[in-house]
């Protein structure tokens, strides 16, 4: 028992150390998804833009549906990876990459059947 005891403390402790390590990267992803400015002004008073917006007169705008602007200093302009498309990329694509669209994501396809009566 005592050594069931002592495995457990350990597996507990590993668990500890992994979301200690996992929670600063998970918070700042999510923080760059609900506001626009991930760092403040600095002396210049130019802010630091979240990933998915761009500066535009010193202030940070969203991208457009299907961009992103990772290092802060272009312009949204490289699209979504597969199989993410859409605002912020959030949407999923559930076909093939040469059909996943970065900005509108799958294309709609209806099966229409036509009966001609004579």
């Amino acid at each position: 028992m005592k050594e069931r005891l002592c495995l457990h403390r350990q597996r507990r402790q590993h668990h500890d150390h992994l979301v200690a390590l996992l929670l600063p990267t998970l918070h700042s992803v999510s923080i760059g998804i609900l506001q626009s400015t991930c760092r403040p002004p600095g002396t210049d008073g130019i802010p630091f833009c979240c990933p998915f917006y761009f500066l535009e007169n010193n202030t940070c705008e969203e991208c457009p549906p299907g961009y992103i602007n990772p290092t802060s200093d272009i312009n949204c302009s490289l699209p979504c990876s597969y199989p993410s498309y859409g605002a912020r990329c959030e949407g999923r694509c559930n076909c093939s990459k040469e059909d996943c669209h970065h900005v509108f994501g799958c294309p709609v396809t209806m099966n229409v059947y036509l009966e001609y009566n004579s």
